[in-house]
C-alpha cells in the first residue's frame, strides 16, 4: 500500500521569517471555501478557518477531493504558539476510496514527532526541524492561509523552510514579489503575487502565490503539477486581472448563455467644443 503523502501533491509551499513575531499573526477570519483543481479540472472544495489571539493561531479545515486525489479531510488542524513556531498537527481523513488516514505531528525541541497510520501501515517519523518552520501536509490546504500571512514580510531571495508532515524539511526561494489589479463582478482591489521556487530532495520546482492586500489567501499554483487552489470567488467566470486600466473604466458583467463574464468598460474622453 502506497502512503498518501507522495511529494507530487504535498503542499510545497513556504514561509519568510519577518524580525517581529508579533506582526506575522494573522487576524481571526471568517470561514473561507477553496476550490482545488488538477490538470484545469475542479476535484472538490477546502473549507478553511483562521483563528488568531494572544495564545497563537489555530488554522482548521475540512474537504471532499475526488480522483485522483481521493481525499475526505474529516478534521486537518494546525497550531502555532505566538511566536510563530509550530506545536501540533493533527489530521483526520479516508484516502483512496476509504482508507483511514490518522496521523498526529508534535513539535518540540528542534524535532517533529509524527505518529499514526493510514490503513493497516503505521506512520511512526522524527525529523529535526527549522525553526519558526511552516507547516504543511498533503491533503491540508488550510497550510496555505498561514503561508499567505508570512510572506507579507518576505523579500526577494529570501531563502525559507517548511516542513511536509511526515516526509521532512524543503526550502523555498522567494524569486519575485509584485502587485497588480484584480476584478470579481463589479469588484476591483489590489493583490500581490510572489513567484517560488520549492527545493527538495528531487530538485526545484516553481511555484507560484497571489493575495490580497491583506495577506489574506486568494491562489496558490505549482504549474508542472497542474495543481491550483482559488478561493470561492476567484473560480468563476467573472474573475480575472486587470492587466491596464485607463482614468474612468468601469467593471461590469456581461450576462451570457448560462454564466456572466467581467469585464470593463473604457469610455472615449469628452473633448471641449
Amino acid at each position: 500500500m502506497r502512503l498518501v503523502y507522495c511529494i507530487w501533491v504535498a503542499l510545497l509551499v513556504a514561509a519568510a521569517v519577518p524580525a517581529a513575531a508579533a506582526q506575522d499573526q494573522p487576524q481571526s477570519v471568517p470561514s473561507t471555501g477553496y476550490m482545488v483543481f488538477l490538470r484545469g479540472v475542479p476535484l472538490g472544495r477546502e473549507q478553511v478557518s483562521v483563528r488568531s489571539d494572544a495564545n497563537g493561531t489555530t488554522i482548521t479545515s475540512n474537504s471532499r477531493l475526488a480522483a485522483p486525489l481521493d481525499v475526505v479531510l474529516e478534521h486537518g488542524e494546525v497550531i502555532y504558539g505566538e511566536d510563530g513556531s509550530p506545536t501540533s498537527l493533527t489530521l483526520q481523513a479516508t484516502t483512496n476510496g476509504g482508507i483511514p488516514l490518522s496521523l498526529r505531528t508534535t513539535f518540540s525541541n528542534g524535532s517533529a514527532v509524527t505518529q499514526g497510520n493510514q490503513g493497516r501501515q503505521t506512520i511512526n517519523t522524527t525529523h529535526p526541524v527549522s525553526p519558526r518552520t511552516v507547516v504543511l501536509a498533503n491533503i491540508f490546504f488550510g497550510g496555505y492561509a498561514w503561508l499567505a500571512m508570512r510572506l507579507q514580510s518576505a523579500a526577494q531571495g529570501t531563502v525559507v523552510p517548511a516542513y511536509v508532515a511526515p516526509a521532512g524539511d524543503i526550502k523555498i526561494k522567494v524569486d519575485g514579489i509584485g502587485a497588480e489589479q484584480m476584478q470579481v463582478g463589479t469588484r476591483t482591489f489590489a493583490v500581490r503575487w510572489f513567484a517560488l521556487t520549492i527545493v527538495d530532495s528531487n530538485g526545484e520546482m516553481a511555484a507560484s502565490l497571489t493575495t490580497a492586500a491583506d495577506g489574506t489567501l486568494l491562489r496558490f499554483t505549482i504549474p508542472v503539477q497542474s495543481l491550483e487552489v482559488l478561493r470561492d470567488d476567484l473560480a468563476t467566470s467573472t474573475a480575472r486581472t486587470d492587466v491596464y486600466s485607463n482614468p474612468g473604466d468601469e467593471a461590469v458583467v456581461i450576462p451570457g448563455a448560462g454564466f456572466n463574464i467581467g469585464a470593463t468598460i473604457t469610455r472615449p474622453k469628452q473633448t471641449p467644443r
